[in-house]
């Protein structure tokens, strides 16, 4: 029997349009390849991201424009992420690689989390099943309150995860927050004045950056959280990951499905 084999991938920024169609792309080639694909990435511009059956109520669009950021589709669930001073990852795997539902899903792919951010000194934990579930929200913004086996940090939120999936494949979108910036997340969801303050101070009591209170100076680069990363899933699944580029018939599919869908804009 063949081995799965994983590989990481690192693109550069693009817009919130070509990285979900991207990811809709690369859930299809880890389907086919029966391999698990591992990409980095930005927004650029920033962008928010609303989940696949997310509706546009609590999301103040007016402010999205005020702060310059694109709206996007995910293919992915969950609610609304501003995507700013983050590192994002998607995670394509074929259907049993991880083996359990959505939620045991979660819990394997947040240990590797786990031990990659233990690895870049951030004391994050866990959030608790139980207590998420009994402080789970209906809100527009995913980040106001941990969903199981979410990442946090002192408490708050400090990651967001939403999973697809579909013919045989899952797709998971992972947003590695650097910083949170309470004022841009805020003209998202509420209009000027002040509501938008006090929703702004609501969100601060509930979640936080992976490395907001760190140093400028001492905050890791990119390709460190990349590579830690890295190491975490090589660890938690005793696998190795390689490098790799996606093939052109992938990147081919992306730029296929914006031209002939709508369903990454809004």
């Amino acid at each position: 029997m063949t081995r799965t084999r994983w590989w990481v991938v690192s693109d550069p920024p693009a817009a919130g349009r070509d990285q979900m169609a991207t990811d809709d792309a690369l859930l299809e080639l880890a389907r086919e390849s029966r391999d698990v694909w591992l990409r980095f990435y930005r927004f650029a511009p920033p962008a928010l991201s609303v989940g696949r059956g997310q509706t546009l109520s609590g999301i103040y669009l007016p402010g999205v424009a005020e702060i310059g950021a694109d709206l996007v589709r995910r293919p992915s669930g969950g609610q609304a992420v501003l995507h700013d001073d983050e590192l994002t990852y998607a995670l394509a795997a074929p259907l049993g690689v991880i083996p359990g539902g959505v939620v045991e899903s979660y819990r394997q792919i947040a240990e590797a989390l786990l031990i990659a951010l233990q690895k870049l000194g951030v004391r994050a934990e866990l959030a608790d099943p139980q207590v998420a579930a009994t402080s789970a929200s209906r809100e527009a913004n995913c980040f106001v309150a941990p969903s199981a086996y979410e990442l946090t940090v002192g408490g708050k939120k400090a990651a967001g995860s939403a999973q697809v999936r579909r013919r045989g494949g899952l797709l998971q979108h992972g947003a590695l927050a650097r910083t949170i910036d309470f004022q841009r997340w805020s003209a998202c969801f509420v209009a000027p004045g002040a509501a938008r303050l006090g929703w702004q101070t609501a969100m601060e009591a509930r979640a936080t950056g992976l490395f907001q209170h760190w140093p400028e100076l001492s905050r890791p680069s990119d390709l460190a959280i990349e590579a830690a990363v890295v190491a975490g899933f090589s660890e938690r699944f005793s696998v190795q990951i390689q490098p790799a580029t996606l093939p052109a018939k992938t990147r081919l599919a992306a730029r296929a499905a914006l031209t002939s869908s709508r369903r990454f804009a809004i």
